[in-house]
């Protein structure tokens, strides 16, 4: 089972629409709550730049799911879009 939107759909432009990443976030929990999704990955001590994203989740084009990202700075929100990885800070959602 796929998630609820498709990565263009989360964001315009550089910006995310916060209702649709709220309603993505619900409806990964809920696939979480009934065990048909595995939990997203979570990466401790991760540099958000391009290379420190591939490290840690592998090639973008092959990343089909999200991930969390827990710095000193906070908790991100890691998804890609099939050429490179995006990432949001969790408290601005």
């Amino acid at each position: 089972m796929g998630l609820k939107y498709k990565f263009i759909e989360l964001f315009s432009g550089k910006f995310p629409k916060p209702q649709q990443l709220y309603d993505q976030l619900s409806d990964l929990q809920t696939q979480i709550d009934n065990g048909s999704d595995p939990v997203p990955p979570v990466k401790e001590d991760v540099k958000l730049t391009k290379t420190g994203l591939k490290k840690a989740f592998g090639n973008p084009k092959d990343f089909k799911s999200i991930g969390i990202v827990r710095n000193t700075e906070g908790s991100y929100l890691i998804v890609s879009d099939g050429k490179e990885y995006k990432h949001i800070a969790l408290e601005n959602i």
